[in-house]
C-alpha cells in the first residue's frame, strides 16, 4: 500500500474503532470538524505501526494520539502523512520535547516566532512556546508551515525542505545567486526524502515501490 493524502480503500476493524473513539484519540486541538474517512482510517493504522516500529519513545496510547494528529493534519493540509514522519524523524529523532541550540522546538522543531505566524493557518490559538512541547499542537503547525513551503516553491519537496531547514528568504537568495541549491542546503531535502521512501516502502508490502520524488 502506498499512501497518499487523498484516496479511498476498504476499512479496518482498526480504523473503524478508531473513528469509534474520538473523544480518547482525537488531540486537544480543534480539528475544524474533520471527519476520517477509510482511507485516512488505514493511514492512521499505518502511521502507528511505523511509529512502533521506529521508536520507542511513546507509550502505545501516545503512539496512537500521534498517528492520528499525523493523519488528520495531513489530510487538512494535503500533505503525505508518510512526508511529515519523515520531517520528524530527521528533526528531533521523535523527541517530543526535544529543544535545538537556535530555540526550536518539539517533534517537527520549530521556532516559536514560526509558530506563532502559522498558528491560526493550522486552526489553532497560539498558547506560547511551551505548547509546541505538545505533539498535536507541534504536528498541526508544522503541517501548515510545510504546505505553506509546498505552495510557495510550487510544489518542489526538496526546496519546500530546504525552506523548512534554512528559512525561505535565505532558498530563495541562493536560488536568485546561483539558480540552485548550495550543497549544504540540499542535504537537508536529501535526507529527509530518503527517510520519506524507506517508510513508503516499509509500508507497502511486497512489490510496492516507494513515489517518485
Amino acid at each position: 500500500m502506498t499512501l497518499r493524502a487523498r484516496g479511498a480503500k476498504g476499512h479496518s476493524v482498526f480504523g473503524t474503532v478508531l473513528m469509534l473513539s474520538g473523544a480518547l484519540f482525537a488531540p486537544a486541538a480543534p480539528t475544524g470538524g474533520l471527519i476520517l474517512d477509510a482511507a485516512q482510517s488505514e493511514a492512521i493504522e499505518a502511521v502507528t505501526e511505523l511509529l512502533a516500529a521506529r521508536t520507542d519513545r511513546f507509550a502505545r496510547e501516545e503512539t496512537m494520539h500521534i498517528a492520528v494528529t499525523v493523519v488528520r493534519a495531513s489530510s487538512r493540509h494535503e500533505l503525505d502523512p508518510m512526508l511529515l514522519l519523515a520531517v520528524i524523524e530527521v528533526e528531533s529523532s521523535y523527541k517530543r520535547r526535544g529543544r535545538s541550540p537556535v530555540g526550536a522546538l518539539g517533534l517537527m522543531q520549530i521556532m516559536p516566532s514560526t509558530a506563532e505566524a502559522f498558528a491560526e493557518t493550522a486552526g489553532l490559538r497560539w498558547r506560547g512556546p511551551n505548547s509546541l512541547m505538545e505533539p498535536e499542537t507541534n504536528i498541526e503547525i508544522g503541517a501548515a508551515y510545510l504546505a505553506y513551503l509546498l505552495g510557495r516553491f510550487d510544489g518542489d519537496r526538496e526546496l519546500a525542505l530546504a525552506a523548512y531547514c534554512h528559512g525561505p528568504a535565505a532558498i530563495r537568495r541562493s536560488l536568485r545567486a546561483n539558480g540552485c541549491l548550495a550543497e549544504r542546503e540540499r542535504g537537508y531535502g536529501r535526507r529527509v526524502l530518503s527517510v520519506w521512501r524507506a517508510l513508503h516502502d516499509e509500508d507497502g508490502p511486497s512489490g510496492d515501490r516507494a513515489p517518485a520524488s
